[in-house]
């Protein structure tokens, strides 16, 4: 699962941002 996330912040930077607010 980390790996695809991964993949996908690479992919969507933008996206990284919401991401590490999921996570957080």
């Amino acid at each position: 699962m980390k790996v695809e996330q991964a993949q996908k912040i690479i992919l969507n930077p933008f996206i990284t941002e919401k991401t590490f607010e999921l996570v957080e």
